[in-house]
This record gives structure tokens, C-alpha cells and sequence, in this order.
């Protein structure tokens, strides 16, 4: 995971300005969850089913940065463990957390290609990575949970796709900002394609790999508010660390976009979710 997450001021822009995942994707996954339950021997289908209150045993955010996606587990999932290599991003998911269900979430500082040494084999239910899977060493982390993800059970692969606004003016100088900001960041390749490179990776691990690319989220938002969740991203801060002497780019796209924006008026933006699932064999 990169370093860049390792600041505690850039945990608490996290927590504050990323985007919040649209409950629709965690039906999704529940149901593909069940539907690969469904398909398991009786015997099995017994041992891994949900308990009294309609929830599956436990489950992993794995990447959790500060918790926003763990949290929408608890409906679902009754243990609920969040990993993150960043002791900024854990501090702040406790925060997100505060006292909803504390019993039944954990946020612990744990590197993705350790799960096997912290978990048993066949004792996951869900593993689940929202918009960080570009940061791991995949084919190792795809092996890591193989190992412990019980018959049937599901990783989970959340990306989002660059934001794109209604209106096109402002459209187009946001594509300005992001084309020249992104241009030399190999992760931009892996959100382009909606994780067409990680499929063919996973398809080398897991024997059952889908994608769904169903859910779009439309938000609103103020100038300052947009900026800040500019002010996440890791190529932003990639930029301030290495010149320090330069105009903020940043600052100069808040002041192009604010001569667009009359006053406090709202942007229209909009994020193209995609899921890919890789699901352990039924035997």
C-alpha cells in the first residue's frame, strides 16, 4: 500500500471527502453471496448459511482506508474485520466507527498479503476491496485469499470510474485537470478499463470470475467540496511532496472552476460504479 496514505491529515481529507458507497452495491454482493451458498453440497450449504438474525459470519474490508465500506457491511455480516497497512486511515475508521455495533467491528494496522497468518483457512465468508486493489500485488493477495475464504465464498473488487459533471464546461475543464494530474500515474490505466487487467489476474486464481457494472451514483456538490476530494487523491499529494516551490495546481483548478460557478451553486457529478467477484469453488 502506498506511503502516501501513511499522513494523518490526508486520513482525516479521506474520511471527510471521499465519496460514500451507494447501499445498492452491498445488496449486490449479498446477493451473489447467497446465490453461490445456494449452489454448495447440503452439507456445506448447512455449515456456511446465515445465522438467527439473517447475517453471515464474518467478513473482510480489506484496504479499508477510514471504514466508510466496512460500515455497510454490519447489515449483513455479523463480524466485520477492516485492514488497512496506514495507522492514519485505521485511527480514523475508530472514528467513523464511534459506537455503531463496536462489539462487531474490528479495525486492525495489517498488510493484505498477511491474511492467511491472521485467519484461518475456509473461515471468510466475504472479502471485500473498494477502490484499492490498484495498490496491491495482486496475484499474491488473490492467493492470500483463496486460502482462507471458505467454499463459496466471495471477493469482492469495488472501483469507481473519474467523476463527469452535467454540465459540459465545467466537464471539460475537470477532464483538463484530470488528464494533466493523472498523466504519469499507472493507476489511472487500471480505473480506465473498469478493472479489465485485474479480471484476467483473477482468472488465473479463482475458477469463477463476474463483474457488474449496474449501480451510477449522482451527487451534488460545492466548489469546496469537490476540491477536497481532489485534495484525496494520491497523485495530488505525490505532486505537493516533490514541488514544494510551484503554484498548487490544485489551487489554480479551484480558481478556473470558481469563475465557471456563479456564487454557492451546486455541482452535478456522477460516478460509474463496477464489481468484479472472484468466488471460491464449491467443493
Amino acid at each position: 500500500m502506498s506511503d502516501l496514505f501513511l499522513e494523518a491529515e490526508h486520513a482525516e481529507l479521506y474520511r471527510k471527502y471521499r465519496p460514500r458507497y451507494p447501499k445498492e452495491i452491498f445488496e449486490i454482493i449479498d446477493r451473489k453471496l447467497t446465490e453461490s451458498t445456494a449452489k454448495l453440497p447440503d452439507g456445506l450449504k448447512e455449515k456456511y448459511k446465515r445465522n438467527r438474525e439473517g447475517r453471515w459470519k464474518r467478513a473482510l474490508d480489506v484496504g479499508c482506508g477510514t471504514g466508510q465500506a466496512t460500515l455497510m457491511l454490519l447489515d449483513s455480516v455479523q463480524e466485520i474485520v477492516g485492514l488497512d497497512s496506514s495507522d492514519s486511515q485505521i485511527h480514523q475508521a475508530k472514528i467513523e466507527c464511534g459506537d455503531k455495533d463496536a462489539s462487531r467491528v474490528t479495525f486492525l494496522c495489517e498488510d493484505a498479503l498477511k491474511i492467511s497468518e491472521a485467519f484461518e483457512e475456509d473461515s471468510i465468508d466475504l472479502i471485500l476491496v473498494c477502490q484499492a486493489i490498484h495498490w496491491f500485488d495482486r496475484a499474491n493477495f488473490f492467493r492470500e485469499c483463496l486460502k482462507v475464504l471458505r467454499p463459496g465464498g466471495v471477493l469482492a473488487l469495488v472501483g469507481y470510474g473519474l467523476p463527469f459533471f452535467n454540465d459540459e464546461v465545467i466537464d471539460k475543464l475537470n477532464r483538463e485537470y484530470i488528464d494533466e494530474s493523472l498523466k504519469d500515474s499507472p493507476i489511472r490505466s487500471t480505473i480506465d478499463d473498469k478493472y479489465a487487467e485485474v479480471i484476467k489476474e483473477l482468472r488465473c486464481v479463482f475458477p469463477c470470475v463476474e463483474r457488474d457494472d449496474s449501480i451510477v451514483q449522482n451527487l451534488d456538490s460545492t466548489v469546496d467540496e469537490y476540491v477536497g476530494y481532489l485534495s484525496t487523491w494520491s497523485n495530488y499529494r505525490t505532486y505537493k511532496r516533490t514541488n514544494p516551490p510551484y503554484p498548487d495546481v490544485l489551487e489554480v483548478f479551484r480558481q478556473k472552476l470558481q469563475k465557471c460557478v456563479p456564487g454557492d451553486a451546486i455541482l452535478k457529478r456522477k460516478f460509474d460504479f463496477f464489481i468484479v467477484f472472484g468466488i471460491k469453488s464449491l467443493k
